[in-house]
């Protein structure tokens, strides 16, 4: 029987947009917030009326990744809007593309603390999480001896990163053994869904059978199997302990994006400008996988789809835990996993009935009712992590989500 983990919910797969190769797309313009990744704001290095070229670096940082032009044209605004800047290009549509930077000698002879330097330049971020690439290699320098990549699309709606590990194997397994010099494991994971048997079978003829690194793990599919400490708990079969990060344990875990980025910065030479996401839902008139330039208005991205109709409800993000799409100020970042173009839910909340479902499908093994009334355990705010089982499952429809959203933020002040 696969591995799974404690909690989570069975959804059954949409099916709307499996097995559609990524579509590519050049907007007309781009508005790229240069606070892009988790711990800060990028400089800008441009300035206004200035030409630039696809992959040329536009804002910089001494110690976060830097950021650049999705797209070659003209710089035509800056700004500084909440406490970010914007930078606005028009595109020329023709793609013209900054020279490409691979490292100048083969990747055995390149050292670890090289290609860390050459990610962060690179700007490579976490696919979900905005976290700087460079750092959580370095955090896991030392502590992790086994790296395990997250090959999981649980999102029902999602399926971008299937295709990813369906066309492109032998990058990822390239920049696998990267990552791994990097960071100085012995062992790594692909973990993948069971049901993915192309996926498999992609990964199986490159890795081979004798591979004394790298091996494939089958996981039982299950909502939020994606999410790292779940994804470990079932590839290990041990939880990560509250509070302790997976590195404490020996592991680190990084998605397949995040490593078929690492091989286009380290054996390519080109930088990310560009985002995998998932255009799809009920109303969804034409579903699809897109590659998206960063900077990119969400509504253009879903106009590439047949757009939003009057009576839709646009989903920023997962179908358990999105969020509404800000359709007109929205912009595509280094993290947009999704757009769900769907039924509004028109929920009917109701008072609490204390069945404890919540509970029993909590994968954090915390109890997310007693947020309501605020008699959670203090520690429980940090704990979750917003997968949104508990809402999904309550049968009085409770907006949970928004409930422990807003205990967050009061005991983060």
């Amino acid at each position: 029987m696969a591995n799974s983990f404690y909690g989570g919910i069975k959804i059954n797969k949409t099916g709307l947009s499996h097995g559609v190769s990524p579509k590519i797309f050049t907007p007309a313009a781009v508005a790229i917030n240069a606070y892009q990744q988790a711990g800060g704001d990028t400089a800008p290095c441009i300035k206004e009326g200035e030409y630039v070229k696809k992959g040329q670096v536009i804002a910089v940082s001494e110690r976060l990744a830097y950021l650049h032009a999705p797209v070659s044209g003209t710089v035509v605004r800056l700004l500084l809007k909440d406490n970010s800047h914007y930078i606005v290009i028009k595109s020329d549509k023709t793609e013209t593309c900054a020279p490409a930077v691979p490292f100048a000698k083969p990747i055995s002879e390149i050292t670890p603390e090289e290609i860390t330097e050459k990610i962060r330049t690179m700007g490579v971020v976490g696919t979900f999480s905005n976290f700087p690439t460079h750092i959580k290699i370095i955090a896991s320098r030392g502590k992790a001896f086994c790296l395990v990549i997250n090959c999981v699309q649980s999102d029902p709606y999602g399926s971008f990163v299937r295709e990813i590990v369906k066309e492109h194997p032998k990058e990822l397994v390239y920049g696998a053994r990267i990552l791994a010099k990097a960071i100085g494991v012995k062992q790594v994971i692909f973990a993948l869904e069971n049901n993915e048997r192309k996926s498999f079978a992609a990964l199986k003829s490159v890795i081979g059978e004798k591979d004394k690194l790298i091996s494939v793990a089958r996981l039982a599919p299950k909502y939020p199997l994606g999410e790292e400490r779940n994804l470990l708990c079932a590839v290990i079969k041990k939880e990560v302990p509250a509070g302790r990060a997976t590195h404490d344990i020996g592991y680190t875990v990084f998605s397949a994006e995040t490593v078929l980025r690492i091989y286009n910065a380290c054996a390519e030479g080109v930088p990310v400008t560009d985002k995998y996401l998932t255009v799809s839902g009920e109303k969804c008139a034409s579903p699809a996988n897109l590659i998206v330039p960063i900077g990119t208005s969400l509504r253009t991205v879903a106009e590439q789809c047949g757009g939003v109709p009057e009576d839709a409800l646009c989903v920023y993000g997962g179908a358990v835990n999105g969020k509404t799409a800000d359709l007109e100020n929205g912009c595509v970042t280094k993290s947009t996993s999704q757009l769900i173009i769907t039924q509004p839910l028109n929920k009917k909340t109701q008072a609490c009935i204390m069945c404890g479902k919540c509970i029993t499908h909590c994968p954090m093994r915390i109890a997310p009712h007693t947020f309501i009334d605020g008699t959670h355990r203090p520690a429980w705010a940090k704990l979750c992590d917003m997968c949104g089982c508990c809402e999904y499952i309550c049968p009085s429809e409770i907006k949970l989500l928004d409930i422990i959203d807003k205990r967050k933020k009061e005991e983060s002040k």
